[in-house]
Formats: C-alpha cells, sequence, structure tokens
C-alpha cells in the first residue's frame, strides 16, 4: 500500500473502505452482537437495590443503564482513529470497555464508587483476555474538576452518555454533586453545560463530541430535551453536524407500555445521538478528516474481493471489528492449550 497516497485516490484504486456498520441516519438496535457479550458480564453480575418486579414497573432505574455496545462501537469506530484519545465526562461503569477494545486511549470520570470500582474490576478481566498497549485512566472525581487533570485542546473525541435529570438514583458521589441528585432543571443545567463546556475545551479544533439524548415526559410534562441541548451546545464553539437516530431497545421500551396505554402518550421508541465538530479552518479540518480515515481499513486492505463488505448485498455477515476481535479470543485460547499442553511434559 501507497502510504502517502491521498485518501481519496485510494478510494479510487482500491475500491470501498470498511466499517462494520451501514452509515445512516438511522440506526436499529442489534442484539447478541459479540461486543455487547464481551462487555455486558457486569450486567448480569451487578445490579442495584431494585429487584425485577420494581424494574418492570419503574423502568431502567433500578439497573445499571449504560450504552448499547453496538451504538457505542459504531460512535468510536466512525469519529476517531486507533491510538485517538477519547473522553467521556460521565464514564459510569463501563465507558471505557469499547474504546478499549478498539484500541483507543480514555480518559473517563465517575463521580461514584462502586460504579468507578464496577469498571476498573471489568477491565482488569479484558485486559487478561485482550492484548493492548493504548491507555486507560478512570478518575473517581466529578468531571466538573477536569481542569485538574487534562490540558486544553488536548483530547481527539468526546463520547458521553450523560445522566438524565432527576431520572437515575445512584450512590453518594466521593466529591462534587452528581447530576441525576438535582431535582431542580435549572441547576441540573447550569452544571451539565458547565461540564459540557469544559469537556469542548479540552477537545482540539477540528475534533467531534458525540452526545446521547432522549426526550422524555416528567409529571406529564414532554421535556424536548435534545433541541435544548443542540441549541445551548452549539453556542459552545462548536457546530452541529449530524443528528442520529438510535432505536431503543426492547428492554427500555417494555416497561413503559402500560404508561403510554393509560396516558394516551405514544411509547417512544428512540433516542438522538447529537454530534458537533469544534470550530476549525476548512484546511485543517481536511488533515483530521484524513487522519481519521487513514486509519480506516480498505475492503482491499481485508478482503480478497469486494463481496465481503460489510453493507453490501451479502447480508448476514459478521463485521470485520467482530472478526478481529473473535480472533483475538481464539487465538488466546489456543495460546492457552499449546501452554498447558507444554507444561504437561514436564
Amino acid at each position: 500500500m501507497e502510504e502517502n497516497l491521498p485518501y481519496a485516490k485510494r478510494l479510487g484504486k482500491q475500491g470501498n473502505y470498511e466499517l462494520s456498520f451501514e452509515p445512516k441516519s438511522i440506526w436499529n438496535y442489534k442484539r447478541n452482537n459479540l461486543i455487547e457479550d464481551i462487555c455486558d458480564t457486569v450486567y448480569k453480575e451487578e445490579q442495584l437495590s431494585k429487584g425485577k418486579d420494581d424494574w418492570i414497573k419503574a423502568g431502567t432505574g433500578g439497573y445499571l443503564s449504560g450504552w448499547n455496545k453496538e451504538y457505542h462501537k459504531r460512535i468510536v469506530e466512525f469519529w476517531s482513529a486507533e491510538n485517538d484519545t477519547v473522553l467521556d465526562p460521565f464514564a459510569g461503569h463501563s465507558s471505557s470497555f469499547v474504546p478499549f477494545l478498539l484500541k483507543r486511549n480514555f480518559i473517563g470520570f465517575e463521580i461514584t464508587d462502586k460504579r468507578f470500582k464496577i469498571q476498573q474490576d471489568h477491565l482488569v478481566k479484558l485486559k487478561e483476555q485482550f492484548e493492548r498497549t493504548n491507555n486507560i485512566e478512570l478518575i473517581n472525581d466529578s468531571s466538573e474538576y477536569m481542569d485538574k487533570y487534562i490540558e486544553d485542546d488536548s483530547v481527539d473525541c468526546v463520547i458521553t452518555d450523560p445522566p438524565f435529570w432527576n431520572l437515575e438514583k445512584y450512590e453518594e458521589p466521593v466529591n462534587g454533586t452528581q447530576l441525576s441528585d438535582l431535582s431542580d432543571k435549572s441547576k441540573f443545567d447550569a452544571m451539565f453545560q458547565t461540564i459540557i463546556q469544559k469537556s469542548i475545551n479540552k477537545l482540539k479544533p477540528g475534533g467531534f463530541i458525540a452526545v446521547k439524548i432522549a426526550n422524555f415526559r416528567r409529571k406529564g410534562e414532554y421535556l424536548n430535551l435534545k433541541d435544548e441541548w443542540v441549541h445551548f451546545i452549539q453556542e459552545m464553539g462548536v457546530d452541529l453536524v449530524d443528528e442520529i437516530v438510535l432505536e431503543l431497545s426492547p428492554v427500555k421500551r417494555h416497561p413503559l407500555y402500560n404508561q403510554a396505554i393509560t396516558n394516551l402518550n405514544c411509547l417512544k421508541v428512540n433516542e438522538f445521538l447529537i454530534v458537533f465538530r469544534k470550530k476549525n479552518d476548512k484546511e485543517s479540518n481536511i488533515l483530521v478528516n484524513n487522519s481519521i480515515n487513514y486509519a480506516r481499513p480498505l475492503v482491499s486492505d481485508i478482503y480478497d474481493d469486494e463481496e465481503r463488505l460489510f453493507w453490501s448485498e451479502t447480508r448476514n455477515k459478521i463485521d470485520w471489528i467482530t472478526e478481529g476481535l473473535k480472533k483475538e479470543m481464539e487465538d488466546k485460547v489456543q495460546k492457552e492449550s499449546t501452554s498447558d499442553d507444554a507444561n504437561l511434559l514436564f
């Protein structure tokens, strides 16, 4: 491969590039994918105090919420490159897993001891299974204080799934105020906007910030948070570049089914991903695009023919990221098996 060949010419010369998904405006929920299985042991092992019956009545408030890992994989893959640094100001209990697996560096803030420890412990298990050299930095502190830890203009991408106002209740924070504890929406908005502005300050010019958000009802009032957030984030030195509809998983939809019928409200089946880009000149943005795109594999880098293109007419294929992770897991098992056999000889 000619390393100095411009990416556009590489495409013209070698054909299509390979992504693990079709880049369209609506992302359909995908169940039982490998990356979800690898990451989500934590959901099976750790729950909050509410039992199943309470959860059915109240929604996901009784369980630890988090990213759909397939969506998270697509976001990390599309708006960053290997060895880039991804920042999550609301890291929760699992946000580092996908960047780790996709060979990105990661900085995440988690304000509670329990969720911080859950993520640390599970990362240890992932590191035993997958060899990675990328740096994962988990900070047990409020992202209000990120200026103590991160220089401005130093991270390549911000990806976050922030807590919703007055919806989720967790244990006590180690420092600062937990956003989801704020019952006063004006106080929530002020603190959230401060954290998002600080995150944008840490972002390199031309870098992307992707924020997941959903509209919901609170005490009978419909809250259009997506439009609210788009409005105020655009005032922070970034441009809105994308708005993607994310299909909600059945697990999140089903508990609200009876409420929807009783109150004559349509059942919400989607969330949103709003994507912004830190202001930069056009020429510099092209260089940022090239740095991300150059890291993407072309079909010819992976396969012998373009029929293997993941989102082509051929269906039911395993995407290239999943294939890579499967091979790593199989190689690990084979290596351990060979090592055990060798030990039996002595």
